[in-house]
């Protein structure tokens, strides 16, 4: 269990430094933005001091609107007691307070965390997976999501998304706007040579492609190993490493959903679909975590 707890601590450093690096690029783009279109700089600090306002919302608030974005509806109390039980006796486990449970009507077998920290917490499961899995999967899968929230994986996610979020509709606010400022500009009195405007578009496109796709990596990296983590701390809680793995091959088979790319990171498996939605995925192949799993056992 050493090595658990080592990994664990690791993770968080390296999650803190991912965090840093995403907020300094959405910082950057800003700043991007504003020289582009030439800007005043009074206006660049207030956009400064308005994203700071906005994630710490987030942070606030950010989980009420993930279960709203989901179509979530609290767990209805007396039909699923015994989920209840399940949850609570893995929260005391962990050492936090018990969750708030929700469930989405789905025929996908999926489930997530979210919430602001150990305290205010919310597990959301589909309807197909408590109605389709084991008791025993459903205690695994659980497990699973109790580790993200006792590890404050759930906050540093729905951090890391949302500043995401601003830097890929700062980019797509640029590219829209990006041609229209420069016609105005090119036919304008004042206006600058048509190649040192082509190499100021030129410059900020490039700039704001490479924010967006090193966003997209370094939210992949943040997510990737948190999905092992949680996968060992789950073996931990429940001591039966084989219940995680048969919810993990059912899960494999019937993942797949609607939902907003936003939260797509927050589920136990991808289920989004698509040759992006793989490529950009923030979850390591089901296959690669059994076997990781299998290790333990």
């Amino acid at each position: 269990m050493k090595d658990l707890f080592e990994a664990i601590e690791d993770n968080k450093r390296k999650s803190l430094l991912f965090l840093f690096s995403l907020f300094v690029l959405l910082i950057t783009a800003i700043h991007v933005f504003c020289w582009t279109f030439e800007l005043p700089l009074w206006l660049e600090v207030i956009a400064d001091i308005i994203v700071v306002l906005f994630l710490l919302f987030t942070y606030k608030k950010g989980d009420s609107v993930v279960l709203k974005s989901v179509g979530a509806q609290p767990l209805d109390k007396h039909k699923y007691r015994w989920v209840y039980n399940i949850v609570e006796g893995l929260a005391i486990a962990a050492e936090i307070p018990p969750p708030q449970l929700w469930v989405i009507k789905s025929e996908a077998y999926n489930a997530f965390a979210t919430g602001t920290n150990p305290s205010h917490a919310h597990i959301v499961f589909t309807s197909a997976l408590l109605n389709t899995l084991t008791k025993d999967e459903v205690a695994a899968v659980a497990a699973h999501e109790i580790s993200h929230i006792a590890r404050n994986d759930v906050e540093m996610m729905t951090l890391a998304a949302s500043t995401l979020g601003l830097i890929t509709f700062l980019s797509y606010l640029y590219f829209r706007l990006a041609n229209a400022f420069f016609s105005t500009v090119r036919h304008s009195r004042n206006k600058r040579s048509a190649g040192e405007l082509l190499l100021i578009f030129i410059v900020g496109s490039l700039a704001f492609m490479a924010i967006d796709f090193v966003g997209l990596i370094t939210l992949y990296a943040l997510s990737r190993e948190r999905e092992y983590l949680a996968d060992a701390t789950a073996v931990k809680l429940t001591r039966y490493p084989q219940a995680l793995i048969s919810a993990l091959k059912k899960i494999s088979k019937n993942s797949k959903m609607e939902v907003p790319a936003g939260v797509s990171h927050l589920f136990i498996d991808e289920p989004l679909e698509g040759f992006m939605a793989s490529l950009f995925s923030t979850h390591p192949p089901i296959e690669k975590r059994i076997e990781r799993l299998k290790q333990l056992i």
